[in-house]
This record gives structure tokens, sequence and C-alpha cells, in this order.
């Protein structure tokens, strides 16, 4: 991944709960049971509900990125595949710049379970939808395009015992100044895939300095 200009984030910090540990290890690759030869990259986080025990997980890519079509396909969860039911749960992917002139709310997808939210109006849960994608015109600053697993502070169940919650990504995609929808934006992931693509980078370099913290 670090090879393809992604960063996965370590150490404390915020968004999430205060205290918790960005935890590269949190990262991994598994087989897709429903499409042979594919795999996965697979995003998990765990707490016990006390902070010092409690690990997020933050991967971005490179800050260079601008209007045009962003798509990715992910599978969101509101329930632990292990232990007690009940945190309050952030599963993301959205662009974001640095700028607090250009500060507010990205665009993107989140999935924030337990607590009734909706953010840009998009609520996805599973592999609902093929491909979720949405048209950006951002403000001349090159964006940061991101995935989370974060807990919201003050959000964790009062339960006994270790919970993990986990996001897959199948893949994600950007195409710099062109609207696409999403029939389209599968066309062209299915293009690529029929070619063996496992990676390909077209957006020219961003700047040296990307922030893996937002």
């Amino acid at each position: 991944m670090t090879a393809n200009g992604w960063v996965i984030r370590s150490g404390p910090g915020w968004p999430g709960v205060l205290g918790a540990t960005f935890c590269p290890e949190s990262v991994s690759f598994v087989d897709y049971p429903d499409q042979t030869g594919n795999r996965l990259l697979r995003i998990t986080s765990s707490t016990d509900g006390m902070s010092e025990n409690t690990y997020q997980t933050q991967i971005c890519h490179q800050r260079k990125y601008l209007e045009g079509t962003y798509a990715a396909r992910v599978r969101f969860s509101d329930v632990p595949v292990s232990g007690v039911d009940g945190d309050q749960v952030v599963e993301t992917f959205y662009t974001i710049t640095p700028y607090q002139l250009h500060a507010g709310e990205p665009g993107g997808l989140a999935y924030i379970a337990h607590t009734g939210n909706r953010w840009n109006g998009l609520l996805f849960h599973g592999w609902e939808a093929d491909c979720a994608a949405w048209w950006a015109i951002l403000s001349g600053c090159p964006h940061v395009d991101q995935f989370n697993l974060w807990f919201i502070d003050g959000g964790l169940a009062q339960a006994e015992g270790v919970r993990e919650y986990q996001e897959d990504i199948d893949w994600v995609f950007h195409e710099a100044g062109v609207l696409l929808m999403p029939d389209e934006v599968n066309v062209k992931v299915n293009e690529l895939r029929d070619t063996a693509v496992e990676s390909q980078v077209t957006v020219l370099s961003g700047i040296q300095t990307s922030p893996c913290d937002l």
C-alpha cells in the first residue's frame, strides 16, 4: 500500500476517542469469498470501553485530489464481528483538506452506528450499492482521500469485554475533471479488473506533506 502512496496512521490523536491509539496492524488484506481471485482491504478497530484499550484505524492517500468523480465500493456494518453491540462507531470514506479556510464537512460517505445520524444524506449498510459515486468541486486546495473506522468520544458502550468492528474496501476510484455516474464507474473498474490491473495511479504527484490526521 505504501508503495502506491497510501499512509497508514499510527499513534494517538483526533478524531475519535481521547486517549485511543491508531494502529497500523489493524489493516490487512483478505480473500473475497464472492469473487475468486479478488481480495479486500480490511480495516479493524476494537475497544473494551476504556480509552487506553481502544484501537482505531485510518488510511490516507496523498493530498493531491481536486474536482472530479470520487467512488468506492465499501462494506459498512453497525454490528461488531465479536463482542457486545452498542458502541458509537464511525466508518467512512471521504476527501478532506487540512486548511482551516476550507474546513467544514468533507465530501464523502459515513456510516455512524447507534446515533441515528446521516452524513451528507448518504447512508449505506453492507454491500447495498455496487458503488457510491459523487462529483466534487473543491476549492483550489488539494484534498486527501481517506478511509476511517473510529469511535465517537463518549460513545463507547458500558459493557464488558472487547468489541471488534470491521470495514471492507473492495476498490477506490477517482477520475479528475470528469463527471461519471455509478454505472459508468463500474464499467471502468470492471475494465481494469478484466485486464488484471491491481493498481493504477494517473493523478499527478501531490503535496509532499500529506498528513493523515484529519
